[in-house]
């Protein structure tokens, strides 16, 4: 479920141009994405 949102917000990032603030967006979402799956195991 993880994997398939990082994937979704690269396929979001290339679609749209990659601006700053998108990849601090992308950087963010893959550290909530990483802290959840640390707690989860």
């Amino acid at each position: 479920m993880c994997s398939r949102r990082v994937r979704l917000w690269k396929l979001w990032q290339y679609k749209f141009s990659p601006s700053t603030a998108g990849r601090v967006i992308i950087d963010f979402v893959a550290k909530m994405c990483f802290i959840f799956f640390l707690y989860s195991t």
